[in-house]
């Protein structure tokens, strides 16, 4: 934790006070426990831990998502009302409003009425620029005659409606007609059920540095992968990464596809693009794939 001002700050903001705080959760047990620190108003503080100790948890508390357990959480502003933000681990844009409608979300849930909140949200974006790239509004400038999803790009959307908003947008910037590849995982242990939650080890030497990767993957649902991915370079401090991908069934992208606009779905035999030819009309593939469909 580190808590040091920076030259020339003064201590103004909020003063944190976080007394033997505790919280468990069904399944995983205790998280934190009997957590207790001070953080003075002006101070930058940086949690710092592996995966899993309990760092998301505890900022969670302090910006009033969650409650603790145990112990006590006091938040003081030294002038007017206590301000929070937070940025999440991962997208928490709510699928059904556009890029406005979520900036002006936070001052909605602060009880601004949404005509005052529009002006406001309205110059943030111009600021930054990212309206320029809501294509809920409006398509690129240009269109295009093929889109291709990479892979892990479409499996990396969790959501049903996040896959679906974004093959609409898709079909906002590709020409009519156009054709659009898809290229899909299939998670491991679908493939090798006695791969599921079991660790591997995989050592390689590039100019003379040794990595080494221990890779997991197991299944939290029936379609939803979690994969845990800690790197070392020559024994060195390790590094973790954990990414989560959502098999999507083929008749399941097919119906996707089909509310997009798209038809005449085929699918590729050989995972190799370079080498790929066309499955027979209603076969559909038992583990990765790709597929084509026309718009």
């Amino acid at each position: 934790m580190n808590s040091n001002l920076h030259p020339g700050q003064s201590k103004s903001g909020a003063a944190v006070l976080c007394e033997e705080i505790s919280r468990a959760f069904a399944g995983t047990g205790l998280v934190l426990d009997h957590i207790s620190f001070q953080i003075q108003p002006g101070e930058f503080v940086a949690l710092l831990g592996p995966s899993g100790s309990g760092k998301s948890s505890l900022l969670r508390l302090t910006a009033g998502l969650d409650r603790a357990d145990e112990g006590r959480l006091a938040i003081d502003a030294r002038q007017g009302a206590v301000s929070r933000g937070f940025v999440f681990q991962e997208p928490t844009l709510i699928p059904w409003r556009n890029v406005l409608r979520n900036t002006t979300l936070p001052l909605e849930l602060q009880g601004w009425k949404i005509d005052r909140a529009k002006p406001r949200a309205e110059e943030e974006l111009r600021r930054v620029r990212l309206a320029d790239f809501d294509f809920r509004n409006s398509a690129l400038f240009e269109k295009f005659d093929v889109v291709l999803a990479t892979l892990y790009a479409f499996n990396a959307l969790i959501d049903v409606e996040e896959q679906r908003l974004f093959l609409r947008h898709v079909t906002r910037c590709m020409k009519s007609p156009g054709v659009i590849a898809l290229d899909c995982f299939c998670p491991l242990p679908m493939l090798k059920p006695e791969a599921n939650g079991q660790w591997r080890e995989i050592e390689r030497t590039v100019k003379g540095h040794q990595l080494r990767l221990r890779d997991k993957r197991e299944m939290l649902t029936p379609l939803l992968e979690r994969r845990t991915q800690v790197f070392s370079i020559d024994d060195g401090p390790s590094a973790e990464h954990v990414s989560h991908r959502r098999y999507v069934p083929p008749q399941h992208a097919e119906l996707l596809l089909s509310e997009a606009g798209f038809e005449n779905v085929r699918y590729l035999v050989d995972y190799d693009l370079g080498a790929s030819k066309a499955m027979g009309e209603g076969e559909r593939p038992t583990g990765p794939y790709q597929l084509v469909a026309e718009r």
